[in-house]
């Protein structure tokens, strides 16, 4: 879990004036789906869940940039990576949804929490998402090690 420290080194100190805001839409679309007492209280473990994951996908790509000359390529993807995990899985299918929930698993980011929150009856859904979220920081512990042993200077 060292590793995570490196995304939170740098705080904006305006996103802390944005989070009454976020907090509220929270609230409020939560009260609006009538999510049960259980949801409520999985929510926060949830969210450190989902941050968790996603950190590990996107630090898993930046330490890529160990192995090139040039990091933009990775730095795309890793952004278009962003642009399709803020869309919910039911909308991809065929291959790309299998790519996009398995191998780097950004779909599963958002949507099995969102799944198990509005029917807790799907356990299954946190059981696979917590299996991956343990796999991927394993890996991204790994990555980092390697990349750590590869490095030869700020300029390769």
């Amino acid at each position: 879990f060292i590793i995570f420290s490196i995304f939170f080194r740098h705080f904006r100190i305006s996103s802390l004036f944005n989070t009454p805001l976020y907090a509220g839409f929270l609230i409020y679309y939560g009260l609006q789906c009538d999510l049960s007492p259980l949801s409520w209280m999985l929510l926060p473990l949830f969210l450190v869940m989902a941050l968790a994951l996603y950190v590990s996908i996107e630090f898993i790509l930046s330490a890529l940039m160990f192995w090139t000359t040039d990091g933009n390529g990775i730095n795309f993807l890793r952004m278009q990576l962003q642009q399709v995990a803020r869309w919910p899985n039911h909308i991809y299918f065929g291959y790309m949804k299998k790519i996009f929930t398995i191998v780097v698993p950004v779909l599963i980011v958002g949507s099995n929490p969102t799944a198990f929150l509005l029917d807790n009856s799907k356990l299954e859904i946190m059981v696979s998402f917590s299996i991956i979220l343990l796999i991927f920081i394993f890996l991204a512990n790994f990555v980092w090690s390697y990349a750590l042993r590869r490095y030869e200077s700020a300029s390769s």
